[in-house]
């Protein structure tokens, strides 16, 4: 789904500052959690709403991103609150597809951001899910969203987030795998719903981020 744009706020003890904001001496704030909003385009799109907890060392250096904690108005982010219910087999390819480029977005700047130890991993990721989307594109003779949802830039804004307050290393595998899982469930409910041909290509895909994801266990 397109966004018009999307906004970033540090949450400062009790005072919110735009993210990159430092008081007039150049010391930064212990920070307390942030907020990421993005807004959709389409009409009846939800505005999404985002707070992170962050854990700031003493000089207001560095942070730990924990679990999102949304808003009343999206009581739970997940993938499919932004997209229509598949009900074709072209639908649960679309929505595989999403799912695939959304991924891809945050591994986008994942890979920008990553520590040199661990950025292989990040290009490793990046480039499957490429792969897939374009593959599943062809499937769908180009009739897909090329930037996938709302989740897309969702997931570009908290990799940025992270990179800003932490270090994108391989601490954040825990959060790689659960965002996989939506990819994988994708994968599952189009292979149940397409043709012959086409379940053995998705089978195919889905193996090899299984075995992305075995091969990169250890870093746990």
């Amino acid at each position: 789904m397109p966004v018009t744009g999307w906004r970033v706020t540090a949450n400062a003890r009790d005072t919110r500052h735009p993210c990159g904001f430092w008081p007039p001496d150049g010391e930064k704030l212990p920070i307390r959690s942030w907020t990421v909003c993005a807004r959709g385009t389409a009409a009846g799109a939800p505005d999404v709403s985002m707070q992170m907890g962050a854990q700031a060392a003493p000089d207001g250096k560095g942070g730990d991103m924990t679990n999102t904690s949304l808003n009343p108005a999206a009581p739970h982010l997940d993938p499919e609150d932004f997209e229509a219910r598949p009900t074709t087999p072209n639908d649960h390819l679309r929505d595989l597809h999403t799912r695939i480029v959304d991924a891809k977005a945050g591994f986008d700047v994942m890979v920008d951001k990553a520590e040199p130890a661990f950025r292989d991993v990040a290009v490793s990721f990046r480039d499957m899910h490429a792969a897939h989307a374009e593959k599943i594109a062809i499937m769908l003779h180009g009739h897909v969203e090329p930037d996938g949802s709302l989740m897309a830039t969702v997931n570009k804004a908290v990799v940025s987030l992270r990179a800003f307050f932490d270090e994108i290393d391989a601490d954040v595998m825990e959060q790689v795998r659960r965002g996989e899982d939506h990819v994988l469930a994708a994968f599952r409910e189009a292979e149940a719903n397409c043709s012959a041909p086409q379940e053995v290509e998705l089978i195919a895909m889905r193996a090899e981020l299984e075995n992305l994801l075995k091969r990169t266990a250890h870093l746990d």
